[in-house]
């Protein structure tokens, strides 16, 4: 059913995880879905690209403790994932929760506008994915770290009329590995 989203340019937003806690179930099986969806429409759209976003903000106090996490090394759930289908880390363009902010900060600065810190996040994820070429992105995202999505709609109308994000979005809200509420760009 989701493959229907992805076209050329596509990213697959394979979710994200804390650091501290790592993934919960519901993570790792929304990790898989976009690993496989990107493995099995790969050779149609060789541009396709497979995103990661990992949560280094919840739980730490700093940026000095941020500088001692191994942020891009993968939990063994998310290797396995990736051997069993062939592919490798090098396959996954990862991003930090943290860096995203932070850059968020630096370009609204200057632009007298506030942002909630979550719908930053979303918001210059749109951007950087759009800045790396992307015309569409499907992300795959659970209930709790998104607030049943409400931050991912925010953070994506926020890319809109802030950052002048053009690229097309979907988001599969999932509540457990077999439901879930389709948000789209068209619905706003």
């Amino acid at each position: 059913m989701l493959e229907q989203f992805i076209t050329p340019k596509t990213v697959i937003d394979a979710g994200h995880y804390g650091i501290l806690e790592g993934p919960s179930k519901l993570q790792i099986s929304l990790f898989a879905l976009g690993v496989q969806l990107y493995s099995q429409q790969v050779k149609q759209y060789p541009d396709l690209g497979l995103f990661l976003l990992l949560d280094d903000v919840h739980g730490i106090n700093s940026n000095s403790e941020r500088e001692h996490l191994e942020l891009y090394q993968l939990p063994s759930e998310y290797l396995q994932i990736l051997t069993e289908t062939e592919l490798t880390p090098r396959n996954l363009q990862i991003f930090s929760q943290s860096k995203m902010r932070d850059a968020g900060r630096k370009l609204i600065e200057t632009m007298n506008v506030r942002i909630a810190p979550c719908e930053l996040v979303v918001a210059m994820s749109l951007l950087k994915k759009e800045q790396l070429g992307y015309k569409h992105s499907l992300g795959l995202y659970d209930t709790l770290k998104t607030d049943n999505g409400i931050n991912l709609l925010a953070g994506s109308i926020k890319a809109q009329e802030v950052f002048g994000t053009k690229i097309n979005w979907q988001y599969a809200v999932f509540s457990s590995p077999d439901r879930y509420t389709l948000l789209e760009r068209d619905q706003v």
